[in-house]
């Protein structure tokens, strides 16, 4: 007999289908150890976004398709190989948050790549002068429902695994659940219908619906890498974009605890 999980969705009961449980794949906890790794060589407490983003695709989650490049001409050849409308983000280790410095630029067409990789850089590098700029990745613009996804570790309870539906529903509302890691696949299903904007997420006013399957082995993800190495004590995916066929996680920062080691 299929088992089922119960969640309240404010005065109903829904009844949520049996989830999978994720089976990480046999390499990925090596991989993800030797990412892990390189940050404390350098005297990184926190990582890049490139890293943060290799750590999941080695547990098989989606990523955009992005390429790091030093100079204009390599980044106008990275916007016509992905031929469409792209994105330009600024890699540095000592810039978080990369948009406070102009390092983000949405919806750019791939004629115009070369000359918005010299914009950038000049525009960061006059907010701020004293950043060491590694080049600027040029990605492809994703689609979807925006969500975040987000771990931390609490002194009390251990990890802790939070989801939420971006944009104003995060940063206004606080629109978000939570749950302890480890955690079961069924929990996660019941964590996505817990939060009030879940019926966004099931497609309507002619938007397509999120692929919750995809979206709950995302999550899986996420717990998967704060249970194996408690040196991670921060991890914030936003935006991730579900869409009707994947979750693809955009952007991406952790933090590191002090002096830490990766796990073996």
């Amino acid at each position: 007999m299929e088992r089922l999980s119960l969640a309240k969705d404010q005065s109903r009961i829904v009844i949520l289908s049996a989830a999978k449980d994720l089976v990480p794949p046999p390499a990925a906890r090596e991989q993800a150890a030797s990412i892990l790794a390189r940050a404390p060589t350098e005297n990184r407490t926190s990582l890049l976004e490139s890293e943060v983003k290799a750590l999941l695709a080695a547990y098989g989650a989606r990523i955009p398709r992005e390429t790091l490049c030093t100079s204009p001409t390599e980044a106008l050849a990275a916007g016509q190989i992905l031929g469409k409308a792209c994105v330009l983000k600024i890699v540095s280790p000592d810039i978080s948050h990369k948009s406070d410095t102009g390092g983000v630029r949405v919806g750019v067409l791939p004629a115009e790549v070369g000359t918005v990789f010299e914009e950038m850089l000049a525009e960061v590098h006059t907010r701020q002068p004293t950043a060491r700029i590694l080049g600027i990745s040029v990605q492809e613009l994703v689609h979807g429902q925006e969500v975040i996804i987000g771990g931390l570790r609490d002194s009390e309870f251990g990890a802790m695994l939070m989801f939420g539906l971006g944009g104003v529903f995060v940063e206004t509302l606080r629109d978000v659940a939570y749950r302890l890691v480890p955690v079961s696949a069924n929990e996660l299903r019941a964590m996505i219908h817990e939060v009030r904007g879940y019926p966004l997420l099931t497609g309507i006013r002619g938007h397509a619906a999120a692929n919750l399957e995809k979206l709950i082995e995302l999550l899986q993800v996420t717990a998967h890498l704060l249970e194996a190495f408690p040196e991670i004590v921060e991890l914030d995916l936003n935006p991730v974009f579900a869409g009707p066929e994947d979750a693809v996680v955009a952007d991406g920062r952790a933090v590191l605890a002090e002096s830490t080691k990766a796990s073996s």
